[in-house]
């Protein structure tokens, strides 16, 4: 039976041998394991560290909202099978039919302003295959299918005088509830804590999307309270201002 520290210990390595990540960011990990992780949860079973188990945990933890996200990340990137089972790819050019997917159904598109012309779909899939200066679009992928199942990225936003992420992620009717968004918007996180561009990430669910609110809520992101957002051009709507911070 397979503990806790034995599977964090086995993700260190694929990450210092593997990744290839910065010393700094490697020996952060480490710290998160031995003075967070273990613990906490060192003595029990792997397939013990539900999602319950890890909510009450990080409901606990002081100290910085990215630490708690970094811990996150350690548990739902490698740790946990949910996030084995998922993957991201860049955002291509054959993903069209994915996004018609996402921004054509109306019980995802429900608290984003309603569906999208076809015309507004080409004009989305092309800004998505334009990303550039850092900003990211990624497929989510189903590893053991091979099919897109979702999407997460981040990009630059002038927010309140500063220059920010904005996050956001949506994942097909079939695919929610499974933990999917969560692990996938952790990876997501991880990718722009590494590319360290800007301090803080923000993501802006409307106020009445509760499993999108929740999501933010375990990914350790602070509420700063409700806003007027603009999604799409043109639409505006009430939403929660949730910020992350990407910087220790």
């Amino acid at each position: 039976m397979r503990h806790l520290p034995d599977a964090a210990a086995e993700w260190l390595r694929y990450v210092e041998v593997d990744r290839q990540r910065k010393p700094s960011t490697l020996d952060s990990y480490k710290a998160i394991v031995r003075s967070q992780l273990i613990p906490a949860l060192g003595e029990m079973p792997l397939e013990a560290v539900t999602t319950d188990a890890i909510e009450r945990w990080l409901s606990s933890l002081s100290g910085a909202a990215s630490s708690r996200a970094k811990a996150l990340v350690l548990l739902h990137h490698r740790l946990r099978g949910v996030s084995a089972t998922i993957t991201l790819e860049p955002w291509g050019s054959g993903d069209l039919p994915l996004l018609e997917r996402l921004m054509g159904d109306p019980r995802i598109t429900e608290h984003l302003g309603g569906l999208e012309s076809p015309d507004k779909l080409r004009e989305r899939q092309g800004r998505y295959e334009r990303l550039e200066g850092g900003d990211r679009m990624f497929k989510i992928v189903d590893v053991a299918s091979g099919v897109g199942v979702g999407s997460v990225g981040f990009w630059t936003k002038a927010w309140c005088g500063e220059q920010v992420y904005e996050v956001g992620w949506m994942v097909v009717p079939e695919f929610q509830g499974r933990g999917v968004a969560v692990a996938a918007t952790a990876q997501a996180i991880e990718l722009a804590t590494r590319a360290d561009k800007h301090r803080f990430m923000h993501a802006f669910p409307n106020v009445d999307n509760a499993p999108s609110n929740a999501i933010c809520r375990k990914l350790g992101f602070e509420l700063l309270g409700a806003c007027e957002f603009e999604f799409p051009k043109g639409h505006f709507m009430t939403c929660n201002d949730w910020r992350l911070e990407l910087r220790a």
